[in-house]
């Protein structure tokens, strides 16, 4: 199997170790494609899987044979994602893995939901597919346990949340509680002192998941043990800070070690300095100010598109995917994942995220 033909392979290179992105080259492939894909890629290059995304509508999802889940679960936390699309194809597939290091499982209750690894520099813990198990209860109370279930993962690594620089929350019917959920953010915040700190990169999108929960979570922490290994907030050159209107992340936070910068950017949409939505009913103007904004934030690191590891796309309507196509040439041939969730504004019609590093 020719793996470009359906993975897009990128690599940041640490001192004692690799990381590894694949991407979901954008079409149809299927699942026996990807799975001999992420087979091959694995055996090749010798990796420790860290975390598995799969984005498909709800019938994809549901028609994923138990073996080819399992395949992924046994190796790592596999988050299945709904795309609204109304189809029964898939819409992306984004696997992070790391070689050179060895990583240990974290589990809960009888799953693995994430790994650690040390190095000379630092240790780092990835988290995914952290959900609630009471899915009766309402959005706000499986949001609390879902920052339960966080702070126990992360203290199975030797870690706080103020270590973690990269969160994602995937809301079910985010419009009727996205206030909610900001809300118990923040009061989480503040007790386990994360304002004190760099408060995390975050998407907070709208989408269901495969098994009905209200909430589901993904986290990327870094916790230095030596001088040469920082963590830092980085500003939009062009938005305020997400704080200013009842959000409590930062726009893009960057990990540096003594080789490489790593730089997470959050989800990001059409919304001018002061907090406002600008070009409320054109998609593709909203499409372009949000690829302007995110090019500010690279190009204020030192950085390019070219430098991009991964990215996501989310389109309010799946119609307006195709509109990708007619973004200028460094923004659309960036390894990226095109979905069509619910972006956290009725007016909101479009919002990126993106991970690079140099």
């Amino acid at each position: 199997m020719n793996i470009s033909d359906v993975l897009i392979q990128r690599t940041v290179v640490h001192p004692e170790w690799t990381e590894w992105h694949l991407t979901s080259v954008p079409g149809a492939q299927s699942p026996v494609e990807w799975r001999e894909a992420v087979r091959c890629a694995i055996d090749d290059n010798d990796l420790s899987v860290l975390s598995i995304d799969l984005f498909g509508s709800a019938e994809f999802l549901s028609s994923l044979s138990p073996s080819f889940v399992h395949l992924f679960e046994s190796m790592a936390p596999c988050s299945g994602l709904v795309s609204g699309a109304a189809s029964d194809s898939p819409a992306g597939l984004r696997l992070h893995a790391v070689s050179g290091i060895h990583t240990h499982p974290i589990e809960s209750k009888g799953r693995i939901i994430g790994h650690s690894f040390v190095d000379g520099q630092a240790g780092y813990c990835v988290l995914g597919d952290i959900r609630p198990e009471n899915l009766s209860d309402d959005p706000s109370e499986q949001c609390r346990e879902v920052f339960t279930v966080l702070e126990n993962a992360l203290a199975q690594a030797g870690m706080d949340f103020k270590d973690v620089v990269r969160t994602w929350f995937y809301l079910d019917h985010i419009l009727d509680w996205y206030n909610d959920f900001n809300r118990v953010r923040t009061d989480f915040f503040n007790s386990h002192g994360v304002f004190g700190g760099v408060v995390p990169a975050s998407t907070g999108i709208g989408t269901g998941n495969r098994t009905g929960a209200g909430l589901l979570a993904k986290a990327h922490a870094v916790r230095a043990l030596s001088t040469g290994v920082q963590a830092r907030r980085v500003e939009s050159p062009l938005q305020c800070e997400a704080s200013l209107y009842g959000s409590s992340f930062s726009r893009a936070v960057e990990v540096q070690d003594s080789a490489t910068r790593n730089l997470y950017i959050s989800g990001t949409a059409s919304i001018e300095p002061g907090g406002k939505t600008v070009y409320a009913d054109d998609v593709f103007a909203q499409m372009q100010l949000t690829a302007e904004v995110v090019g500010a934030i690279l190009k204020s690191r030192g950085m390019s598109w070219e430098d991009t590891l991964s990215a996501i796309a989310y389109f309010r309507r799946a119609e307006d995917i195709a509109l990708w196509e007619k973004l200028a040439p460094a923004v659309k041939s960036v390894p990226v994942t095109l979905t069509q969730c619910v972006v956290c504004r009725d007016d909101l019609l479009f919002e990126m995220e993106l991970q690079a590093a140099k």
